[in-house]
């Protein structure tokens, strides 16, 4: 198994099954472990210490209290307008992005801006997947979105994932982003964005300071020779970097596209060679990392306290980012992250803007029909292809996707668990590909997801 002994789930004393995975992680669910709109605070010094649910918060802006206040956005899948008006990648946003609404990630990525332009964090931070598939034409045209928050005066700190910096497509047409692009493009986000310490040669990787007291740590598996693992070269290098903040009295928070804490379960969403990094972190007491990559909201803690938070993709209803705020007690090491989910309001952008498109004048509502009419269609497609009848291949599949729907919204204990239908799911599809589909109707499965949903647990 990859990954960590003694990681754990919330709520969980052992490793989950795999069919929680399904139900917790592998899903395309839009939110996998945290409330929507909740808080969440952890101590740091004290790397025992749970998380603590602190209950719903009012989100409308930052606290300036002198805390490092950050606002974290990933996964947004940015997909170029002209390549859209274009035809030039079929089925944008349905059939090739599965729940992710390409077709308006240029309004949300504006509503982003106005977003983090109105709160001025003191960085924004977009822990990769920028580009739907590093198309040219959409780093070209997402590019100006990132200057217009640096212009505002907010750092802008950046980390290639796997679809920014090389050819993975289906449409032979496309030009595509390289590594050796990425840097020239996106070297004032991050790799020279003072006060950037330190940045790899072998990677995208580099050390930025947030305060005396506080160093962000940006590890890139994917601007590298190897796509999800990390050069020998490069966990040296961050092993020096561990060692300098130790030395200058500062504690360090690191931040990756794909996931540091896993388990086999996890196959392709964690940086390969995670357990070196973890050991880095475990060594020098790293607070804890911040991901993206699996496009559902989650987390993972090993048993000595060192966490994984995997914020869900922006592109995804209902379109989530994340505050972080890092406060320290007194002149010492120790202190506390609060994390907090948000919904970004794309309607209010719309209105404000002066739009006239009523799917973004609504975006709530187009989002969760568009949601559940992707996820009918691919839970029905399968039934039929597997020989249910119509009727039942409808009833399944509409619980399905009102499931989904309600996962991603945090409302899913206000969904009946149905027996009757994992009965019939089962005899239609049997056990193997039950594995995959039936957290979507066994009530044990539903139950430990809503205690995972409605409160942080202890880790």
């Amino acid at each position: 198994m990859r990954g960590s002994a003694g990681i754990q789930k919330q709520r969980f004393g052992r490793l989950p099954s795999r069919l929680e995975f399904c139900a917790l992680a592998v899903s395309s669910l839009a939110a996998a472990g945290l409330a929507p709109a909740m808080r969440y605070s952890r101590a740091f010094g004290d790397e025992a210490a749970p998380w603590q649910d602190n209950g719903i918060q009012d989100s409308s802006g930052l606290q300036d209290d002198g805390n490092i206040s950050l606002i974290l956005a990933t996964d947004i899948h940015y997909l170029s307008p002209e390549l859209i008006a274009a035809g030039k990648l079929a089925d944008v946003g349905v059939i090739s992005s599965g729940t992710m609404l390409t077709s308006y990630t240029d309004a949300i990525a504006d509503a982003m801006v106005d977003a983090v332009i109105g709160q001025h964090p003191h960085a924004f931070i977009m822990p990769g997947d920028l580009t739907y598939n590093a198309e040219k034409e959409s780093h070209r045209d997402f590019l100006p979105k990132l200057e217009c928050i640096a212009a505002a005066g907010i750092p802008v700190l950046v980390i290639p994932g796997n679809h920014d910096a090389l050819t993975r497509t289906h449409d032979a047409d496309a030009q595509h982003f390289t590594p050796a692009e990425w840097f020239t493009h996106y070297e004032a986000f991050g790799l020279d964005t003072p006060p950037t310490l330190s940045t790899d040669q072998d990677s995208a990787s580099y050390m930025w300071e947030a305060s005396p007291r506080l160093r962000l740590l940006f590890m890139d598996v994917n601007a590298v020779p190897q796509m999800g693992v990390l050069p020998a070269s490069t966990l040296k290098w961050a092993e020096d970097q561990l060692k300098n903040a130790t030395q200058a009295g500062a504690r360090v928070v690191g931040f990756s596209h794909q996931n540091l804490l896993g388990s086999g379960g996890y196959n392709g969403l964690m940086i390969d060679n995670a357990h070196e990094l973890e050991a880095l972190y475990e060594k020098y007491h790293v607070i804890g990392n911040f991901s993206g990559h699996m496009h559902g909201q989650s987390i993972m803690a090993t048993n000595s306290g060192l966490f994984d938070v995997i914020t869900a993709s922006l592109a995804i209803y209902p379109h989530r980012f994340a505050t972080i705020d890092i406060a320290f007690d007194g002149a010492g090491q120790s202190g506390s992250v609060t994390y907090m989910t948000h919904n970004l309001d794309v309607s209010a952008w719309a209105q404000k803007t002066g739009s006239a498109n009523p799917d973004l004048l609504d975006f709530v509502q187009y989002g969760r029909n568009f949601t559940y009419r992707v996820q009918y269609n691919t839970m029905y497609s399968m039934l039929l292809g597997l020989g249910a009848s119509q009727t039942d291949a409808h009833e399944l599949s509409d619980y399905f996707a009102e499931l989904s729907c309600a996962y991603a919204e945090g409302t899913q204990d206000q969904i009946e668990p149905r027996q009757d239908l994992l009965d019939r799911f089962l005899a239609v599809v049997g056990d193997s590909t039950a594995a995959r589909f039936a957290y979507a109707f066994d009530p044990t499965i539903m139950r430990h997801a809503d205690e995972m949903y409605t409160t942080f647990g202890e880790i």
